[in-house]
């Protein structure tokens, strides 16, 4: 049985540990400021990642860097070891992967707009702090951005879907209800107020792959640290939604596995409070029950706060492990709130434990473990065991050599510019205009035949009558459709034919590679990836010919929400970039008919300095398959695809 030694008895020396199997029944680390809640914590994200348990924490101080490195045996750490016995073999460091949202001093950790939101307005309501009115005015914007499949993915899109909803409300007022000028004018305000925070670092893509927080490195957790300071300070909420929506992720995303030896995750909740600061009455009941339902998916989670009481009860009853360090009593107030953490623990007869809370000294500790039927221990006065790593954090050019050179790091770099739903508003607002254009021509002919009625031209001369304007073909019908980057359509077949050609070049034959991706955006396995060493899907149902790609939709699995179509170029190819090729031209018709195709132009200003392109997206949406254009580039080809789609290369 997995257990980890994290403190010994003041007394007798006894060690106490908590058990690998019940680390998923939670925890919580508390104490006043300055009393050695930081410590505690890296002693354990060190325990959890010696065990090969991959760890998340965030640094809300910017102290917990140095984990990297071993430790020194000087100072406290020095007589903490003389006196337990530990030689210069206990110290060590470990695998650490850094993170910022502002992408100052880790990998950039980004979300997009409909990852955070999941179709409710639960956290993007907490973080932009709407009213009740308000938050029902962005449930309308963010139900016509899907009813529409315009993709919200940085704060660019969710302005212009509000500003849109805005100048279209009494198209919307029937069947969404009322949006008025005002609440719209509230939201633009509070979006204006989160850029300004620094949000529109955070809001994009590439979206958090949250395999990466899963990694073991030579038999060791790796620990992922996301750097705090700067977010608590300047959003606060951010840090707060965030967490959440880790949580909640988590949850929906793992399997379920019951009590395991040893987690799968341990994660860290530094500053807790601030997840249950002026929360809407539904989230902490979200909270409530993530926490209690994700342990069956071998997750533990540990707050971190200053006082048990920051944290609702309903939570608070589900943390198991509990560390509890000194807290100030100055006041009647706060002498209630040292009687209160004391009642939380199981007794001990031979421990006064309200004295201890407010005598023990820094490094000492209340320690209550649940033991191996899950029943709390009697609490124990205990010296925390000393970490093994370096305490002096890292300096601004160590860290940055060290997440720079991280084999992640160029995933996450760049933020990954396509067709959303602001390009898609874009090309409705061109469209709008040429419409109005080219009605004012027409009344200005229809005026001149007016004023010169009594003389009237010759029927040859005279303009024709205007057309009827057609329904929007399908592929059934014999005009040939148009999508510009962002906009879908409808596919009225279910077996298809695509053709990729450069007028420019028509000798060149790209790499083409096809990826069948699940709700997360990834490949289940390499199965799901259709290139020119596996031309085609096991079933048959996608297939690589010489110069075109046929998919069978109704033998796609059932597990591939959308099947994304892209291009690279090879090294050897005499064309260095598609910007090279001029413009490109995808078609998709009726594998049967080979009629009325399908036409996605993509400019060679698109293609650019980029190696590899996806051109379109073939997406279920309500039962139905639909196709839209998108436009998106990478610079090194056929490498940077796998890895955004998640195949092991």
């Amino acid at each position: 049985m997995s257990a980890f030694t994290i403190a010994h008895t003041c007394a007798e020396q006894h060690p106490l540990h908590l058990l690998g199997r019940m680390a998923n029944r939670h925890g919580l680390i508390a104490g006043a400021t300055g009393t050695g809640k930081t410590v505690t914590l890296r002693k354990l994200a060190e325990s959890f990642s010696n065990a090969g348990v991959p760890v998340f924490l965030a640094d809300a101080k910017g102290d917990l860097s140095g984990l990297i490195h071993p430790g020194t045996a000087d100072g406290i750490v020095g007589e903490r070891m003389a006196q337990l016995g530990l030689g210069d073999d206990y110290l060590q460091g470990f695998p650490v992967r850094f993170w910022d949202v502002y992408g100052e001093t880790g990998i950039p950790l980004r979300l997009s707009i409909d990852a955070i939101s999941g179709g409710s307005t639960l956290l993007l309501a907490r973080i932009l702090d709407l009213t009740e009115a308000q938050e029902r005015a962005l449930a309308v914007v963010l139900r016509v951005a899907r009813d529409h499949d315009w993709e919200l993915v940085d704060l660019r899109d969710l302005r212009s879907m509000v500003t849109y909803v805005a100048d279209n409300a009494a198209l919307y007022q029937r069947t969404y209800g009322n949006v008025s000028a005002a609440t719209i004018g509230a939201i633009q305000g509070r979006l204006l107020l989160l850029e300004n925070e620094g949000a529109d670092r955070f809001f994009g893509e590439p979206t958090l792959d949250l395999q990466h927080w899963l990694e073991v490195r030579h038999g060791k957790g790796t620990i992922n640290i996301l750097n705090a300071e700067k977010l608590l300070l300047r959003a606060p909420r951010i840090y707060g939604a965030f967490l959440i929506w880790f949580l909640t992720r988590l949850f929906t995303t793992l399997p379920e596995c019951g009590d395991l030896p040893l987690p799968k995750l341990v994660l860290f909740f530094d500053e807790a409070h601030l997840l249950f600061k002026n929360p809407s009455p539904a989230l902490p009941e979200r909270i409530e029950s993530t926490v209690r339902l994700i342990r069956s998916k071998g997750v533990g989670v540990c707050f971190v706060s200053q006082n048990p009481r920051d944290l609702p009860e309903a939570v608070l009853d589900q943390l198991g492990n509990r560390v509890q360090h000194a807290l100030r009593a100055f006041s009647a107030n706060a002498l209630k709130n040292v009687e209160a953490a004391a009642r939380t623990f199981r007794p001990n007869p031979t421990l006064n434990t309200v004295q201890a809370l407010t005598e023990m000294g820094k490094g000492e500790a209340l320690v209550s473990c649940l033991d191996d039927d899950g029943i709390p221990r009697p609490v124990q006065r205990a010296f925390i065991m000393p970490p093994q790593s370096r305490l002096t954090p890292l300096t601004a050019a160590e860290r940055d050599k060290q997440f720079r050179t991280d084999p992640l790091y160029p995933a996450y770099r760049d933020t990954i510019e396509r067709p959303t739903a602001y390009a898609a508003l874009q090309a409705l607002a061109a469209e709008k205009e040429a419409e109005k254009a080219a009605a004012a021509t027409a009344q200005n002919t229809v005026a001149v035949i007016i004023l010169d009625a009594h003389n009237p031209p010759a029927a040859s001369t005279m303009p024709a009558a205007p057309e009827p304007v057609a329904a929007t073909p399908t592929l059934e019908q014999s005009a040939p459709l148009t999508l510009i980057p962002g906009q879908n359509h409808p596919l009225a077949t279910t077996r298809l034919n695509l053709q990729l050609r450069w007028p420019d070049a028509p000798q060149f034959q790209p790499d083409y590679s096809i990826y069948l991706v699940g709700a997360d955006g990834k490949v289940g396995s390499d199965a799901d990836i259709v290139f020119y060493n596996q031309p085609q899907t096991p079933n048959g149902a996608v297939r690589l010919g010489n110069d075109n790609i046929t998919i069978d939709l109704a033998a796609v699995p059932a597990a591939t929400q959308a099947l994304h179509i892209a291009a690279s170029i090879d090294d050897n190819a005499p064309y260095r970039n598609f910007g090279s090729l001029g413009d490109a031209l995808l078609s998709v018709a009726d594998e049967n008919s080979h009629t009325a195709p399908l036409h996605i132009p993509l400019a060679a200003s698109v293609g650019g300095e980029n190696t590899a392109l996806v051109f379109a997206q073939i997406y279920r949406r309500d039962g139905q398959w639909k196709i839209r254009a998108i436009g998106q580039g990478y610079r090194d080809g056929l490498l940077k695809l796998c890895e955004h789609y998640g195949v092991a290369v």
